[in-house]
């Protein structure tokens, strides 16, 4: 492994195989990140547990986190879901982050979306759906590294981790987790992506299951 491919594999947290197999040649670390992650996404993606976090949190005011929000959907989702919410979404990749702030999107992005909640959420401009300023002025992005400390003076009420550990390696989904984890208040959830677990569990999360929704919980140290 070169130093280069051993740099951007500790930083990242990506396969040395993934690294081999598109290789830096000539490539930035932005246009390798723009290769490797996939950003495709939708609203509401999951509904289920959307539905799940509307009937545990209702109205309440909270805070949460979108980890790897890529394009932002799932950060606004939550918002839209949850109207106490105050969401901070969160992705290593600086252009998909700067497309989460401007908040437009094509349609497919609404397929799972039902009519009432287009009118209600977006604003049409020709082809495109603008998301409201009053979903938009509780939502926050931030360029951000999973295996760097989170980037936050406060703790969440709700941290979704969905379809992102897929993409490091053992040690560094480890260390992502950990991150993750340590910004998480006692009592608060962590939602994962509908077929993903956690085999190693730090010592203060519980896993619980409620009707078909997983997620895990974080208790007191004792």
């Amino acid at each position: 492994m070169s130093s280069d491919e051993k740099r951007i594999t500790d930083k990242y947290g990506i396969t040395f195989n993934e690294i081999r197999r598109l290789s830096l040649n000539g490539r930035s670390e932005e246009e390798m990140l723009e290769s490797v992650l996939v950003k495709e996404t939708w609203f509401m993606r999951g509904r289920r547990q959307f539905e799940f976090l509307k009937e545990r949190f209702g109205k309440k005011e909270l805070i949460a986190w979108s980890c790897g929000c890529a394009t932002g959907e799932e950060a606004y989702s939550i918002a839209m879901a949850l109207e106490g919410a105050t969401v901070w979404g969160t992705d290593v990749s600086k252009s998909a982050i700067e497309f989460a702030r401007r908040g437009v999107y094509k349609k497919r992005a609404l397929r799972e979306l039902r009519k009432d909640e287009v009118l209600r959420f977006f604003v049409k401009e020709g082809a495109f759906y603008r998301v409201k300023d009053e979903i938009k002025e509780r939502v926050f992005f931030m360029v951000s590294n999973l295996l760097s400390p989170p980037p936050f003076n406060f703790s969440f009420d709700l941290i979704m981790l969905r379809n992102v550990l897929m993409y490091f390696s053992g040690n560094a989904r480890k260390k992502a987790v950990e991150n993750v984890v340590s910004v998480l208040k006692t009592g608060g959830i962590l939602l994962l992506g509908d077929t993903e677990f956690l085999l190693n569990l730090p010592g203060d999360l519980k896993p619980v299951k409620e009707g078909d929704v997983y997620y895990y919980i974080r208790v007191a140290h004792r």
